[in-house]
């Protein structure tokens, strides 16, 4: 059973992933579809405040996973207490 939650949680986190090449590739259309010219002050501030998202969202992912876990592990401790 416990195998089977933590084969369930790792499927969830790694359904999004991307990997660092597409997500730079998708920031970089992002950035030029705003007009911005590759090395400009706007293009470097554009994916300036991606990779600053990009972090926000990594942290925010961290917090679900280990609130995750934490439900996780007290729900089998419970069980293996008899519910209590």
């Amino acid at each position: 059973m416990r195998k089977l939650l933590i084969l369930a949680a790792s499927m969830l986190a790694l359904a999004g992933c991307q990997t660092a090449q597409q997500v730079a590739a998708a920031d970089d259309a992002t950035c030029r579809g705003y007009g911005a010219k590759v090395g400009s002050d706007a293009y470097v501030q554009c994916r300036s405040m991606a990779d600053q998202r990009h972090a926000i969202d990594g942290l925010r992912q961290n917090n679900r996973s280990a609130q995750n876990y934490h439900n996780i592990t007290t729900s089998m401790a419970r069980a293996a207490n008899g519910g209590y």
